[in-house]
Protein backbone atom coordinates (compact mmCIF):
# COMPACT_ATOMS: atom_id res chain seq x y z
CA UNK A 1 0.00 0.00 0.00
CA UNK A 2 1.84 3.48 -1.05
CA UNK A 3 1.00 6.81 0.26
CA UNK A 4 1.38 10.25 -1.08
CA UNK A 5 2.39 12.41 1.16
CA UNK A 6 2.25 16.24 0.12
CA UNK A 7 4.60 17.18 -2.60
CA UNK A 8 6.11 13.33 -3.47
CA UNK A 9 4.67 12.65 -6.37
CA UNK A 10 6.60 14.19 -9.68
CA UNK A 11 5.06 14.86 -12.84
CA UNK A 12 4.19 12.01 -15.61
CA UNK A 13 4.63 9.54 -12.22
CA UNK A 14 1.45 7.23 -11.58
CA UNK A 15 1.07 5.76 -8.06
CA UNK A 16 -1.18 2.71 -6.97
CA UNK A 17 -4.00 4.04 -4.44
CA UNK A 18 -5.21 1.23 -1.94
CA UNK A 19 -8.15 1.85 0.17
CA UNK A 20 -10.47 0.23 2.47
CA UNK A 21 -14.16 0.50 2.91
CA UNK A 22 -16.55 -1.44 5.50
CA UNK A 23 -17.96 -1.28 8.68
CA UNK A 24 -16.41 -1.79 12.13
CA UNK A 25 -18.52 -4.32 14.66
CA UNK A 26 -17.97 -4.30 18.09
CA UNK A 27 -14.83 -6.09 19.76
CA UNK A 28 -12.85 -4.96 16.12
CA UNK A 29 -10.03 -2.87 16.22
CA UNK A 30 -9.29 -0.39 13.41
CA UNK A 31 -5.69 0.04 13.33
CA UNK A 32 -5.55 -3.95 13.68
CA UNK A 33 -7.58 -4.37 10.32
CA UNK A 34 -5.68 -1.91 8.69
CA UNK A 35 -2.75 -3.81 9.24
CA UNK A 36 -3.72 -6.40 8.24
CA UNK A 37 -4.95 -5.51 4.96
CA UNK A 38 -1.93 -3.57 4.35
CA UNK A 39 0.15 -6.44 4.31
CA UNK A 40 -2.11 -8.30 1.80
CA UNK A 41 -2.76 -5.01 -0.39
CA UNK A 42 -0.85 -5.85 -3.31
CA UNK A 43 -2.36 -9.76 -3.55
CA UNK A 44 -5.60 -8.97 -1.87
CA UNK A 45 -7.26 -8.60 -5.80
CA UNK A 46 -6.10 -11.99 -7.12
CA UNK A 47 -6.87 -14.16 -4.12
CA UNK A 48 -10.30 -12.26 -3.48
CA UNK A 49 -10.69 -13.73 -7.03
CA UNK A 50 -9.34 -17.30 -6.72
CA UNK A 51 -11.69 -17.28 -3.68
CA UNK A 52 -14.91 -16.13 -5.68
CA UNK A 53 -14.03 -19.05 -8.35
CA UNK A 54 -13.79 -21.82 -5.22
CA UNK A 55 -17.04 -20.98 -3.84
CA UNK A 56 -20.26 -20.74 -4.67
CA UNK A 57 -22.22 -23.05 -7.31
CA UNK A 58 -21.70 -22.76 -10.55
CA UNK A 59 -24.18 -23.00 -13.62
CA UNK A 60 -22.24 -23.54 -16.86
CA UNK A 61 -24.42 -23.73 -20.52
CA UNK A 62 -22.13 -24.12 -23.17
CA UNK A 63 -24.30 -23.03 -25.78
CA UNK A 64 -24.97 -19.54 -23.66
CA UNK A 65 -21.78 -18.83 -22.26
CA UNK A 66 -23.35 -15.25 -20.48
CA UNK A 67 -25.23 -18.19 -18.55
CA UNK A 68 -22.29 -18.76 -16.91
CA UNK A 69 -21.00 -14.89 -16.00
CA UNK A 70 -24.61 -13.86 -14.47
CA UNK A 71 -24.81 -17.17 -12.74
CA UNK A 72 -21.66 -16.15 -11.11
CA UNK A 73 -22.17 -12.24 -10.51
CA UNK A 74 -25.88 -13.07 -8.68
CA UNK A 75 -23.81 -15.13 -5.66
CA UNK A 76 -20.93 -12.99 -6.14
CA UNK A 77 -23.30 -10.17 -5.48
CA UNK A 78 -25.93 -11.77 -3.03
CA UNK A 79 -23.03 -13.10 -0.66
CA UNK A 80 -21.20 -10.04 -0.50
CA UNK A 81 -24.49 -8.37 0.75
CA UNK A 82 -23.76 -10.50 4.11
CA UNK A 83 -23.59 -8.57 7.18
CA UNK A 84 -23.07 -8.79 10.88
CA UNK A 85 -24.99 -7.65 12.95
CA UNK A 86 -23.46 -7.21 17.07
CA UNK A 87 -26.86 -6.90 18.81
CA UNK A 88 -28.19 -10.28 17.68
CA UNK A 89 -24.46 -11.44 17.12
CA UNK A 90 -25.06 -12.88 13.76
CA UNK A 91 -24.85 -12.79 10.16
CA UNK A 92 -27.81 -11.16 7.95
CA UNK A 93 -28.48 -10.96 4.14
CA UNK A 94 -30.57 -7.91 4.57
CA UNK A 95 -32.17 -5.87 2.23
CA UNK A 96 -29.22 -3.41 2.15
CA UNK A 97 -29.71 -0.11 -0.34
CA UNK A 98 -31.69 2.51 0.55
CA UNK A 99 -33.38 0.65 3.73
CA UNK A 100 -30.33 -0.22 5.87
CA UNK A 101 -27.34 2.25 4.37
CA UNK A 102 -30.18 5.79 4.39
CA UNK A 103 -33.33 4.61 6.56
CA UNK A 104 -31.10 2.66 9.13
CA UNK A 105 -33.69 -0.08 8.62
CA UNK A 106 -34.00 -3.66 8.45
CA UNK A 107 -37.09 -5.21 7.58
CA UNK A 108 -38.71 -7.29 7.31
CA UNK A 109 -37.82 -10.50 8.25
CA UNK A 110 -39.32 -12.23 4.94
CA UNK A 111 -36.92 -10.92 3.27
CA UNK A 112 -33.31 -12.22 4.43
CA UNK A 113 -35.10 -15.56 5.23
CA UNK A 114 -36.03 -15.49 1.03
CA UNK A 115 -32.51 -14.38 0.55
CA UNK A 116 -30.76 -17.25 2.56
CA UNK A 117 -32.38 -20.04 0.34
CA UNK A 118 -29.81 -20.31 -2.33
CA UNK A 119 -27.08 -20.95 0.25
CA UNK A 120 -28.87 -24.13 1.04
CA UNK A 121 -26.53 -26.73 -0.80
CA UNK A 122 -23.39 -24.33 -1.06
CA UNK A 123 -23.02 -22.71 2.03
CA UNK A 124 -25.87 -23.68 4.57
CA UNK A 125 -24.12 -21.69 7.49
CA UNK A 126 -25.25 -18.89 5.78
CA UNK A 127 -28.98 -19.93 6.16
CA UNK A 128 -28.34 -21.12 9.83
CA UNK A 129 -26.69 -17.69 10.62
CA UNK A 130 -29.90 -16.46 9.16
CA UNK A 131 -32.18 -18.57 11.01
CA UNK A 132 -31.21 -17.70 14.45
CA UNK A 133 -30.70 -14.16 13.91
CA UNK A 134 -34.77 -13.90 13.13
CA UNK A 135 -35.17 -16.73 16.34
CA UNK A 136 -33.58 -14.35 18.30
CA UNK A 137 -36.28 -11.90 16.96
CA UNK A 138 -39.24 -14.11 18.47
CA UNK A 139 -41.27 -12.46 20.60
CA UNK A 140 -43.20 -14.25 23.98
CA UNK A 141 -46.17 -14.71 22.24
CA UNK A 142 -44.43 -16.10 18.92
CA UNK A 143 -44.65 -12.94 16.22
CA UNK A 144 -42.23 -11.27 14.70
CA UNK A 145 -41.16 -7.48 14.76
CA UNK A 146 -41.72 -6.28 10.96
CA UNK A 147 -38.56 -4.65 10.96
CA UNK A 148 -35.35 -3.77 13.28
CA UNK A 149 -34.08 -0.15 13.29
CA UNK A 150 -30.73 0.87 15.20
CA UNK A 151 -29.35 -0.95 17.34
CA UNK A 152 -31.68 -3.84 18.02
CA UNK A 153 -34.73 -1.38 18.28
CA UNK A 154 -38.07 -2.74 17.40
CA UNK A 155 -39.17 0.30 14.76
CA UNK A 156 -42.49 1.31 16.11
CA UNK A 157 -44.65 1.44 13.18
CA UNK A 158 -47.94 0.10 12.72
CA UNK A 159 -46.95 -2.82 10.13
CA UNK A 160 -45.70 -4.63 13.16
CA UNK A 161 -49.10 -6.43 12.72
CA UNK A 162 -48.13 -8.50 9.58
CA UNK A 163 -49.62 -11.58 9.07
CA UNK A 164 -47.31 -13.65 6.71
CA UNK A 165 -43.89 -13.78 8.85
CA UNK A 166 -44.20 -16.60 10.93
CA UNK A 167 -45.19 -18.69 7.60
CA UNK A 168 -41.42 -17.73 6.21
CA UNK A 169 -39.34 -18.85 9.36
CA UNK A 170 -41.50 -22.23 9.54
CA UNK A 171 -40.62 -22.56 5.67
CA UNK A 172 -37.01 -21.66 5.88
CA UNK A 173 -36.27 -23.57 9.13
CA UNK A 174 -38.13 -27.08 7.70
CA UNK A 175 -36.10 -26.24 4.46
CA UNK A 176 -32.65 -26.04 6.29
CA UNK A 177 -32.92 -28.98 8.42
CA UNK A 178 -34.56 -30.75 5.94
CA UNK A 179 -31.79 -30.13 3.12
CA UNK A 180 -29.03 -30.78 5.89
CA UNK A 181 -30.48 -33.35 8.07
CA UNK A 182 -28.73 -31.26 10.66
CA UNK A 183 -31.66 -32.72 13.74
CA UNK A 184 -28.95 -30.89 16.41
CA UNK A 185 -29.90 -27.55 15.52
CA UNK A 186 -33.44 -27.78 16.59
CA UNK A 187 -32.00 -28.19 19.97
CA UNK A 188 -29.79 -25.47 20.37
CA UNK A 189 -30.82 -23.02 22.55
CA UNK A 190 -31.49 -19.32 21.89
CA UNK A 191 -31.54 -16.11 23.34
CA UNK A 192 -34.94 -14.11 23.01
CA UNK A 193 -33.53 -10.63 22.80
CA UNK A 194 -37.45 -9.41 23.02
CA UNK A 195 -39.30 -11.30 25.50
CA UNK A 196 -40.69 -9.53 28.96
CA UNK A 197 -38.38 -12.33 30.93
CA UNK A 198 -34.77 -11.53 31.24
CA UNK A 199 -32.35 -13.88 30.19
CA UNK A 200 -35.39 -15.95 28.45
CA UNK A 201 -33.75 -18.77 25.97
CA UNK A 202 -35.62 -21.77 24.31
CA UNK A 203 -34.95 -24.56 21.92
CA UNK A 204 -35.00 -23.67 17.85
CA UNK A 205 -38.24 -26.57 18.13
CA UNK A 206 -40.02 -25.22 21.20
CA UNK A 207 -39.82 -21.46 18.90
CA UNK A 208 -40.72 -22.78 15.64
CA UNK A 209 -43.82 -24.13 17.36
CA UNK A 210 -44.48 -21.27 19.16
CA UNK A 211 -44.51 -19.39 15.84
CA UNK A 212 -46.98 -22.00 13.86
CA UNK A 213 -49.27 -21.71 17.38
CA UNK A 214 -49.33 -17.88 16.82
CA UNK A 215 -50.17 -17.90 13.31
CA UNK A 216 -53.30 -20.19 13.98
CA UNK A 217 -54.11 -18.66 17.21
CA UNK A 218 -53.15 -15.26 17.25
CA UNK A 219 -53.94 -14.30 13.04
CA UNK A 220 -56.19 -16.92 12.97
CA UNK A 221 -58.87 -17.05 9.90
CA UNK A 222 -62.07 -15.13 8.92
CA UNK A 223 -65.24 -15.21 8.08
CA UNK A 224 -64.40 -17.42 5.31
CA UNK A 225 -61.92 -19.52 6.70
CA UNK A 226 -59.33 -17.67 5.03
CA UNK A 227 -56.33 -16.66 7.26
CA UNK A 228 -55.99 -13.15 8.43
CA UNK A 229 -54.48 -10.12 7.06
CA UNK A 230 -53.73 -7.74 9.57
CA UNK A 231 -52.05 -5.26 8.33
CA UNK A 232 -49.28 -6.92 6.10
CA UNK A 233 -49.48 -10.18 4.45
CA UNK A 234 -46.30 -9.99 1.94
CA UNK A 235 -47.64 -7.06 0.05
CA UNK A 236 -46.70 -3.71 1.97
CA UNK A 237 -49.07 -1.71 0.35
CA UNK A 238 -52.28 -3.51 -0.17
CA UNK A 239 -54.04 -1.96 2.57
CA UNK A 240 -53.21 1.20 2.28
CA UNK A 241 -53.80 1.55 -1.49
CA UNK A 242 -56.62 -0.25 -1.49
CA UNK A 243 -58.30 -0.31 1.48
CA UNK A 244 -58.05 3.71 2.81
CA UNK A 245 -61.50 4.33 2.84
CA UNK A 246 -62.26 1.69 5.16
CA UNK A 247 -58.93 1.14 6.85
CA UNK A 248 -60.11 -0.06 10.55
CA UNK A 249 -62.41 -2.50 9.00
CA UNK A 250 -60.31 -3.53 6.87
CA UNK A 251 -57.71 -3.90 9.35
CA UNK A 252 -60.40 -5.89 11.37
CA UNK A 253 -61.98 -8.42 9.49
CA UNK A 254 -59.96 -8.57 6.13
CA UNK A 255 -58.28 -12.33 5.01
CA UNK A 256 -55.51 -12.72 2.45
CA UNK A 257 -55.58 -15.79 0.09
CA UNK A 258 -51.91 -15.42 -0.41
CA UNK A 259 -51.65 -16.32 3.41
CA UNK A 260 -53.58 -19.22 3.12
CA UNK A 261 -52.47 -20.54 -0.21
CA UNK A 262 -48.85 -20.66 1.21
CA UNK A 263 -49.65 -22.13 4.71
CA UNK A 264 -51.15 -25.00 2.97
CA UNK A 265 -47.70 -26.01 1.65
CA UNK A 266 -45.57 -24.31 4.13
CA UNK A 267 -47.65 -26.38 6.84
CA UNK A 268 -47.03 -29.72 5.29
CA UNK A 269 -43.20 -28.92 4.92
CA UNK A 270 -43.68 -27.90 8.79
CA UNK A 271 -45.12 -31.35 9.39
CA UNK A 272 -42.80 -33.25 7.18
CA UNK A 273 -40.04 -31.64 9.85
CA UNK A 274 -42.10 -32.87 12.53
CA UNK A 275 -41.96 -36.25 11.34
CA UNK A 276 -38.26 -36.37 10.77
CA UNK A 277 -37.33 -35.11 14.09
CA UNK A 278 -39.77 -38.13 15.38
CA UNK A 279 -40.85 -36.05 18.91
CA UNK A 280 -44.10 -34.52 18.75
CA UNK A 281 -46.67 -36.44 16.30
CA UNK A 282 -49.68 -34.92 17.79
CA UNK A 283 -48.17 -31.51 16.85
CA UNK A 284 -47.57 -32.67 13.22
CA UNK A 285 -51.08 -34.40 13.11
CA UNK A 286 -52.68 -30.84 13.75
CA UNK A 287 -50.22 -29.04 11.42
CA UNK A 288 -51.58 -31.11 8.76
CA UNK A 289 -54.78 -30.79 9.75
CA UNK A 290 -54.57 -27.07 9.03
CA UNK A 291 -52.78 -27.01 6.06
CA UNK A 292 -55.96 -29.23 4.85
CA UNK A 293 -58.00 -26.71 6.24
CA UNK A 294 -56.06 -23.48 4.44
CA UNK A 295 -56.14 -25.43 0.74
CA UNK A 296 -59.84 -26.25 1.09
CA UNK A 297 -60.42 -22.55 2.31
CA UNK A 298 -57.89 -21.21 -0.67
CA UNK A 299 -59.63 -23.90 -2.69
CA UNK A 300 -62.99 -21.86 -2.25
CA UNK A 301 -61.97 -18.41 -3.60
CA UNK A 302 -61.40 -20.12 -7.37
CA UNK A 303 -63.43 -17.86 -9.68
CA UNK A 304 -63.45 -19.64 -12.75
CA UNK A 305 -60.46 -18.12 -13.69
CA UNK A 306 -57.71 -17.55 -11.00
CA UNK A 307 -57.73 -17.04 -7.43
CA UNK A 308 -59.22 -14.31 -5.49
CA UNK A 309 -56.09 -12.13 -3.67
CA UNK A 310 -58.21 -11.02 -0.48
CA UNK A 311 -61.49 -10.64 1.31
CA UNK A 312 -61.46 -6.49 2.40
CA UNK A 313 -64.40 -7.30 4.39
CA UNK A 314 -67.95 -6.32 4.26
CA UNK A 315 -67.45 -2.51 2.73
CA UNK A 316 -65.34 -2.93 -0.13
CA UNK A 317 -65.54 -7.26 -0.36
CA UNK A 318 -63.39 -9.10 -2.60
CA UNK A 319 -59.92 -8.04 -4.50
CA UNK A 320 -59.06 -10.17 -7.52
CA UNK A 321 -62.65 -10.87 -8.60
CA UNK A 322 -62.17 -9.27 -12.29
CA UNK A 323 -58.61 -8.60 -12.02
CA UNK A 324 -55.74 -11.46 -11.47
CA UNK A 325 -53.38 -10.82 -9.04
CA UNK A 326 -50.35 -13.31 -9.41
CA UNK A 327 -49.35 -13.17 -5.26
CA UNK A 328 -51.55 -15.93 -4.44
CA UNK A 329 -51.40 -18.36 -7.36
CA UNK A 330 -48.32 -19.50 -7.50
CA UNK A 331 -48.42 -20.88 -3.84
CA UNK A 332 -52.47 -22.05 -4.59
CA UNK A 333 -50.65 -24.47 -6.89
CA UNK A 334 -47.73 -25.68 -4.91
CA UNK A 335 -50.17 -26.30 -1.93
CA UNK A 336 -52.56 -28.53 -4.49
CA UNK A 337 -54.90 -26.30 -2.92
CA UNK A 338 -55.71 -26.16 -7.62
CA UNK A 339 -56.84 -28.61 -9.43
CA UNK A 340 -55.06 -30.00 -12.21
CA UNK A 341 -57.45 -28.85 -14.88
CA UNK A 342 -57.19 -25.17 -12.58
CA UNK A 343 -53.39 -25.34 -12.90
CA UNK A 344 -53.49 -25.43 -16.45
CA UNK A 345 -56.39 -22.58 -16.79
CA UNK A 346 -54.15 -20.74 -14.45
CA UNK A 347 -50.95 -20.90 -15.76
CA UNK A 348 -52.56 -20.44 -19.28
CA UNK A 349 -54.41 -16.99 -18.13
CA UNK A 350 -51.21 -16.05 -16.47
CA UNK A 351 -49.31 -16.69 -19.79
CA UNK A 352 -52.34 -14.57 -21.69
CA UNK A 353 -52.44 -11.16 -19.38
CA UNK A 354 -48.70 -11.08 -18.45
CA UNK A 355 -46.31 -12.42 -21.04
CA UNK A 356 -48.18 -12.11 -24.14
CA UNK A 357 -51.00 -9.14 -23.54
CA UNK A 358 -50.32 -5.39 -23.88
CA UNK A 359 -47.69 -4.07 -21.65
CA UNK A 360 -50.72 -1.53 -20.08
CA UNK A 361 -52.30 -4.48 -18.51
CA UNK A 362 -49.32 -5.00 -16.61
CA UNK A 363 -50.22 -3.05 -13.45
CA UNK A 364 -54.13 -3.32 -13.88
CA UNK A 365 -53.28 -7.30 -12.97
CA UNK A 366 -50.60 -7.18 -10.27
CA UNK A 367 -50.26 -5.41 -7.01
CA UNK A 368 -46.54 -4.46 -6.68
CA UNK A 369 -45.67 -4.99 -10.41
CA UNK A 370 -41.93 -6.35 -9.82
CA UNK A 371 -42.40 -8.39 -6.69
CA UNK A 372 -45.16 -10.08 -8.31
CA UNK A 373 -43.48 -11.10 -11.11
CA UNK A 374 -40.33 -12.27 -9.65
CA UNK A 375 -43.37 -15.26 -7.94
CA UNK A 376 -44.46 -15.76 -11.69
CA UNK A 377 -40.99 -16.79 -13.54
CA UNK A 378 -40.61 -18.83 -9.85
CA UNK A 379 -43.84 -20.33 -11.28
CA UNK A 380 -42.78 -21.12 -14.67
CA UNK A 381 -39.89 -23.30 -13.21
CA UNK A 382 -42.13 -24.91 -11.08
CA UNK A 383 -44.51 -26.16 -13.94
Amino acid sequence: MNKIENGDARAGESRTLSFLYGYLPQGFSLDVLIGKYERSADSVLRSSSEEWKRNGMHFDVPAEPWIKREATWNHYYLRSSQTYDDFFEEHILNQNGFYQYTMGFHGAPRDPLQHCLPFLFSNPEIVKSVLRYTLKEIRDDGSLPYAIVGHGVVAPMQSDKASDLPLWLLWTATEYVLATRDLDFLNEKIPMRFSATASRTALVSELLESCYRHQVRDVGVGKHGVMRMLVDDWNDGLIYTWASSAMKECMEESESVLNSAMAGWVFDEYARLLDYARNNPQLAQDVRKSADQHREATRAQWNGKWFRRAWLGPTLGWLGESTLWIEPQPWAILSGAATEAQSRDLVRNMNKLLRHGPLDHFHSYCGFPNRSLNQAWALWSVI
